[in-house]
């Protein structure tokens, strides 16, 4: 139980991470202005995307609902980490 759920722990940090900088980088390619030092505060580049949608006509929402869901999951998997893995339990 503990390695299971250490990867998904990590897979889970992953994600965002990678997410993350995908969209950074895209939204840079795209010529959107933004504040690097503010690139890895969580709903920052949620914020700039939505705005380059707005002005481009298009709907943000199935990136954000992904990028929603996957702080979601790595809240709980933080959270199933700290219970089964740091706690101690068998």
């Amino acid at each position: 139980m503990k390695t299971t759920v250490t990867i998904w722990f990590a897979c889970s940090v992953a994600v965002p991470v990678i997410a993350n900088a995908i969209l950074y980088f895209w939204l840079r390619w795209k010529g959107v202005s933004m504040v690097f030092a503010f690139a890895g505060t969580p709903g920052y580049l949620d914020v700039v995307y939505a705005r380059w949608c707005r002005e481009h006509q298009k709907s943000p929402a199935t990136i954000l609902w992904f990028r929603a869901i996957a702080l979601l999951n790595l809240v709980i998997a933080a959270w199933a980490f700290c219970v089964y893995v740091a706690g101690g339990s068998s």
